[in-house]
């Protein structure tokens, strides 16, 4: 069975029951990397899902940029990857540039919308071209 690892910025509580569902499923075949806090202060990693293992968050310029470390072995060798369709987190493109190089499958998860309304045309190319890059 191939090994799937989801890295996100936060675990929320909202996502525990999909989260709770894999690891269940999966059992040692599943991982899920995130760490306490998100862009917005107020959005936060539920604490109560045991599982979770440590990404560290650094942020730059005033929390509009994001670097994760601390599960780049991991990232770079499981079987399949969910990482977040964001265009802030540097660390995802890294991430995705590498596993193309090396063939290793790879999912984006995002949302259509940005939290200010209508994606912006600069957004609009950025997205594509993450996505394009995965094809």
């Amino acid at each position: 069975m191939k090994k799937l690892m989801i890295l996100q910025t936060v675990a929320p509580d909202y996502r525990k029951r999909f989260f709770d569902a894999l690891h269940r499923d999966l059992e040692n075949n599943f991982s899920i990397y995130a760490k306490e806090d998100y862009f917005e202060d107020s959005v936060k990693s539920d604490t109560t899902i045991d599982y979770l293992k440590d990404a560290r968050n650094c942020y730059f310029f005033n929390r509009r940029l994001l670097f994760q470390y601390g599960m780049w072995n991991a990232a770079l060798s499981t079987d399949v990857l969910v990482i977040e369709l964001n265009p802030g987190i540097i660390s995802n493109w890294i991430l995705l540039f590498f596993r193309i190089i090396l063939a290793i499958e790879t999912i984006l998860w995002g949302y259509g919308w940005f939290r200010e309304g209508k994606k912006t045309y600069c957004i609009e190319v950025i997205q594509k071209v993450f996505i394009d890059l995965v094809k």
